[in-house]
């Protein structure tokens, strides 16, 4: 079982919605990018309290820390040497809070199509994560890492892409579900 190590400054706030309350899905627009990386930083640096309700995943866990119409924000925990292979998020803009460990980010975009960029994030930072972003995200290791991710409009939708050169950003798959489900349809290693 994959240990995680939680080393949060506050506890979590009570009024978390439960995982899986998920509101109805309105019209309303999406948040604001500092608004979803203010949500994120909060939640990265509260903890997930004492007893995450974590869905499994075969190399990663996840826990739903809130799902409003707006917005959903997930705990994921990455064991050594995991990751998600090259995919968007539906249209999704997002933020991402690295608690503990450091992710790999490997990026690029729908519209403009740079080459790909690496970046790695530490334990502390907070990234943008735009609707037109195309990434790969990992764990490089040694050791397990925990992040906070923030999306809205909520998740619904990621496609996965061939990052190959010759085919780069050519659609794949497209899965439908919640974090979890999409996630773990294609995982690295």
């Amino acid at each position: 079982m994959l240990v995680v190590p939680f080393e949060f400054d506050a506890p979590v706030s009570a009024a978390f919605p439960r995982p899986g309350s998920v509101g109805q899905v309105t019209d309303r627009p999406a948040l604001a990018r500092h608004e979803l990386k203010g949500i994120a930083t909060r939640l990265a640096r509260s903890g997930p309290g004492d007893d995450p309700a974590w869905t499994e995943g075969e190399r990663r866990r996840y826990c739903r820390l809130i799902a409003t119409d707006r917005y959903d924000a997930w705990l994921i925990a990455w064991s050594p040497c995991s990751g998600v292979e090259l995919h968007d998020h539906g249209g999704s803009q997002g933020a991402v809070a690295v608690a503990s460990g450091r992710l790999l980010e490997h990026y690029t975009d729908l519209r403009w199509r740079p080459p790909i960029r690496s970046r790695i994030v530490d334990p502390g930072v907070t990234v943008s994560v735009p609707g037109i972003r195309v990434h790969e995200v990992s764990n490089p290791g040694p050791t397990d890492a925990l992040s906070v991710h923030v999306y809205s409009p909520p998740l619904t939708t990621m496609t996965f892409f061939d990052p190959r050169p010759d085919a780069l950003l050519v659609p794949l798959q497209t899965t439908r579900g919640e974090l979890a489900t999409l996630e773990e349809t294609t995982t690295l290693l």
